[in-house]
């Protein structure tokens, strides 16, 4: 990889990176998980052993330090499913946005 290519690799992956932060509000995204304080961001390269090309903002995940590691003893049998937790999270947050919106909507018909 050239020079420029590593930094244009970089530069995209701090990109995701800054997104997944605030997407998952700087906290754990496994389910049930009450503590990581300490969290950090798991790059997902694959679903059911298919390389996966990084086009949109769903290639990672905030996870705490113990189900990072939890995930790193078998990352072929936790990919799909961190994928499907992805797709989890930004559904609710796809709902809280409609919600907004049909709030906002509503109050305005309440005003008119």
């Amino acid at each position: 990889m050239s020079k420029t290519g590593g930094q244009a690799f970089e530069r995209k992956r701090e990109e995701i990176r800054q997104h997944v932060l605030e997407r998952d509000r700087r906290k754990c995204q496994w389910p049930g998980c009450t503590g990581g304080r300490r969290v950090e961001v798991l790059f997902i390269a694959y679903t059911d052993s298919n390389v996966r090309k990084v086009k949109r903002f769903d290639n990672g995940i905030l996870v705490c330090k113990k189900h990072r590691e939890l995930v790193f003893l078998d990352e072929l049998l936790f990919a799909p499913f961190l994928a499907d937790l992805i797709r989890l999270v930004e559904f609710e947050q796809d709902i809280a946005r409609i919600e907004k919106y049909v709030r906002k909507i509503a109050r305005q018909k309440l005003n008119m």
